[in-house]
């Protein structure tokens, strides 16, 4: 039995193939629950919108909030570049391990290509022509100048062909200034001078 085992070692090494790992995920697989309630948070909510930290804290009740910043241990150490001792910390606080944890996890679940598709899903929902004329409409009533907004807003119209833009083409065809008798004119001549060959 070790002979078989020390054999099957030594042809994978004179090989040098391993078998393909399988898949974990499929493009195809349903979001969970948890999964479903981020991306919400991440696209749809005013507060958490485009912030995958406070995305995750919300959709796994990881309670940010209510952590305690102040209960990090800190220790004292000599520096030998500057001569002086310096305050280092030893344990983080609670509120910095979660708030790692969230950062970490958000971003992870924003790598996965079943979620990142399904981001994309939502936000092609999120954005018809009622919500970009409502942003176009808090720009002209704001006081302030937003003009990266109002070029975004530009750009989708464009793209859902609601504008229209007009272009000035100075190119000429050579058979542009002639009357629709000396074009047609034209025509024959070169129909019969193609049937002769």
């Amino acid at each position: 039995m070790a002979a078989k085992a020390a054999s099957k070692a030594k042809a994978k090494k004179k090989t040098g193939k391993k078998k393909p790992a399988k898949l974990k995920w499929s493009p195809e697989k349903k979001l969970t629950d948890r999964e479903e309630l981020f991306l919400r948070f991440y696209i749809q909510n005013d507060d958490t919108r485009i912030n995958a930290t406070r995305s995750y804290d919300l959709a796994y009740g990881k309670k940010l909030e209510e952590q305690d910043t102040e209960d990090a241990v800190y220790g004292t150490r000599f520096n030998e570049k500057t001569e002086k001792e310096e305050e280092y910390c030893i344990t983080p606080s609670s509120y910095d391990r979660v708030h790692l944890v969230c950062r970490v996890e958000g971003n992870r679940l924003l790598t996965k290509p079943n979620i990142e598709r399904r981001k994309y899903e939502l936000l092609n929902e999120m954005l018809d022509n009622s919500i970009v004329d409502g942003e176009l409409v808090k720009v002209i009533v704001q006081d302030t100048d937003r003009p990266s907004k109002v070029r975004a807003i530009a750009e989708y119209n464009k793209l859902g062909g609601r504008i229209v833009t007009k272009e000035q083409h100075t190119h000429k065809f050579a058979n542009e200034d002639m009357s629709d008798a000396e074009l047609m004119e034209r025509i024959k001549k070169n129909r019969a001078f193609f049937k002769k060959e």
